[in-house]
């Protein structure tokens, strides 16, 4: 995915919780998040 989100393949990422996301933990899932964004790929928790 983060090499898609690299390549501009997408820009947005919809997931249903964060904890859904990723399963590696609250440290991990924010760095995810902001590689995310420093891609320029927005995102949206359903249930946040």
């Amino acid at each position: 995915m983060f090499a898609d989100a690299h390549k501009r393949k997408f820009d947005f990422v919809f997931f249903w919780s964060l904890d859904r996301f990723s399963r590696e933990g609250a440290l991990a899932t924010l760095t995810y998040l902001n590689q995310l964004e420093s891609c320029g790929v927005s995102y949206k928790s359903y249930t946040e």
